[in-house]
């Protein structure tokens, strides 16, 4: 497995949770990012597109609608459209580079698997769950696997990304500042968590790493359920006392989406671990010492 230099990486969601992190830590390593924004994946930018794609050793894909916002049949076509249709564009600008790219690392989530495993932890090889998200991640991650055979790709599982600046860590400390934090309908659930300082590594190591390809589940490697996360929020934010919000509340608020917040995946990232990366956060006390 050999480490190759990458000196240029064009990025699709530059400037969203995750891609914002990753830029930061590719040009604290003196990489030079190329970020892609909508106007790169509508017709009149086409050819902005592929000049950019053109001029990088690596192409990350991150760019897609929120996930935690009530899945209306109109909503549902915008979460297609942002993941499978901007990445249909940058496979095809990937191709028209003419090997100038040497891999694509695209984003996918757990919310592939099922949330009731019939053996074990759900690991890379585990078959796709049922609903709408598991096909959303699984029509994402085909679009992915168009890329040429000379683009060595990369399919990115993230789980829950913790980082105090947003997602669900931003959202979930809100009720500590009362003294008090708030687990999700009865807790029980599992919470498939990665530190963003995890990630970001986890794919700069995909990204150099010239033999990964496939899937990697981005997730930390200790399993917790959302009661044991409350419990070690509310003593990292030292809270008084923990909370249980009643599911039927996201479920008359979200709908749908509700299950990706009252439903969980147990997750290992049983591939990342034996191609030699290893997590700085491996445990969630670890990840919520800031």
């Amino acid at each position: 497995m050999g480490d190759n230099k990458i000196n240029t990486v064009a990025v699709s969601g530059a400037g969203g949770f995750v891609g914002s992190h990753l830029t930061a830590y590719l040009q604290a390593r003196g990489v030079t990012v190329l970020p892609l924004g909508r106007r790169h994946f509508t017709d009149a930018g086409a050819g902005e597109l592929r000049s950019a794609v053109g001029q990088a050793d690596a192409v990350v894909n991150l760019a897609g609608a929120p996930i935690n916002h009530r899945w209306t049949e109109s909503y549902k076509k915008e979460l297609y459209a942002s993941r499978i249709d901007t990445t249909r564009r940058l496979v095809d600008a990937i191709a028209a580079s003419g090997g100038k790219v040497r891999v694509l690392c695209s984003a996918s989530a757990v919310g592939y698997y099922s949330s009731h495993p019939t053996a074990g932890c759900n690991t890379e090889d585990s078959p796709e769950g049922m609903g709408f998200l598991a096909g959303l991640c699984r029509a994402w991650e085909d679009e992915a696997r168009r890329a040429p055979e000379w683009c060595r790709t990369a399919v990115m599982r993230f789980g829950l990304v913790l980082s105090p600046d947003g997602g669900v860590l931003k959202a979930l400390g809100l009720p500590t500042r009362l003294r008090f934090a708030a687990a999700l309908g009865n807790g029980a659930q599992f919470f498939p968590w990665i530190d963003m300082r995890d990630l970001v590594r986890a794919a700069g190591f995909i990204m150099r790493n010239d033999g990964l390809d496939g899937v990697f589940n981005l997730v930390a490697p200790q399993v917790i359920t959302n009661n044991e996360f409350t419990r070690a929020l509310a003593s990292s934010r030292r809270a008084w006392f923990t909370v249980k919000v009643p599911g039927i509340l996201f479920r008359t608020a979200l709908g749908e989406a509700a299950s990706f917040v009252l439903s969980g995946q147990c997750v290992k990232p049983e591939r990342l671990w034996q191609t030699g990366f290893r997590f700085r956060y491996p445990d969630i006390a670890a990840s919520l010492e800031r």
